[in-house]
């Protein structure tokens, strides 16, 4: 450190206690007294805010205490019981009703029960269990299958000792029908006697159906050609079609999609039980000399001879 630097330091030291201090200005605190001479409502009364009384006052009814109370009088009853009145006799107990046996959600024909006892005689116990899919021509299509054990909500009906199980989800369509067993040349089956299935049907549905039986054996039209001929749409026929209680007879199966493929069939008809399904219906048509080429389309053309 230079020796100038030095003395002006300690120059600066010197010169800074004779410099005046800066004094913050601060407000004092005085006390201010409350004036005692308030004037006062004196011509008011000194009450609580509150009512002296809140409840309104009420007319005393117990009795005054030394004071022995006289029970009340006792009203004497009648004793003359209600046949004496007016000389009228008493009724009779009414009877109770007695609950009568619930009717069988399905009935079983003897012919139905003989197979059923076949069909679960089994190594394996199992149970059948009867159910319905609303699909195909009419609709309603049934499927019976063996299970192990009942659901949660499956009807039981027992007959002549043969269980069988009705779907919970079926049962509003299968209740009051008749479960048979019918055996021809050319299949066995099991026949569903159906009272819930609608008897009427429309006049377009007769119409669609008696345009159907025109088309030939060995031919087939599509849905494009039989709506323009009824003068309606594919949508309606095939809904026509599929509720057509009378297949194959009435032969729904001639009717093809516009590529001449099989088409319209995504289920099965319900025919006693079974159905038809696209095998089946590939091989009926087959069976009336159509042929197929390796894409399954229907070889030639599509039948248009209605008059």
């Amino acid at each position: 450190m230079t020796l100038s630097s030095l003395v002006a330091r300690a120059a600066l030291r010197h010169s800074s206690r004779f410099l005046p201090t800066p004094r913050i200005a601060t407000s004092a605190f005085h006390p201010y007294p409350l004036p005692t001479n308030i004037s006062r409502n004196d011509d008011l009364p000194e009450t609580p805010i509150a009512q002296p009384e809140p409840f309104p006052r009420t007319p005393e009814t117990r009795p005054l205490p030394g004071r022995d109370s006289e029970p009340p009088s006792q009203v004497a009853t009648p004793t003359s019981s209600a046949a004496d009145v007016g000389g009228q006799k008493p009724r009779a107990a009414r009877p109770r009703t007695k609950l009568r046996p619930r009717k069988a959600a399905m009935r079983l024909t003897p012919a139905a029960v003989e197979r059923l006892r076949i069909l679960l005689d089994q190594p394996e116990p199992k149970l059948i269990k009867v159910g319905v899919r609303n699909r195909g021509c009419s609709g309603l299509a049934y499927h019976l299958e063996y299970v192990d054990k009942p659901g949660a909500f499956d009807e039981t009906v027992e007959q002549d000792g043969v269980t069988v199980l009705i779907d919970s989800k079926a049962l509003f369509s299968i209740i009051g029908s008749e479960m048979d067993w019918a055996e021809d040349k050319l299949n066995q089956r099991f026949v569903f006697k159906n009272p819930n299935i609608r008897s009427g049907r429309s006049s377009f549905e007769k119409r669609v159906w008696t345009a159907l039986c025109e088309v030939p054996r060995g031919c087939v039209t599509t849905y494009g050609l039989l709506s323009a001929y009824l003068g309606s749409s594919p949508r309606a026929v095939g809904n026509a079609l599929r509720r057509n209680p009378f297949a194959p007879h009435v032969p729904c199966h001639r009717v093809v999609a516009t590529g001449m493929t099989l088409g319209g069939f995504k289920g099965k008809w319900p025919r006693n039980g079974e159905g038809i399904t696209l095998d089946e219906k590939r091989r009926l048509l087959k069976s009336e000399g159509i042929r197929f080429d390796e894409k399954g389309r229907v070889l030639g053309t599509a039948w248009m001879g209605w008059a």
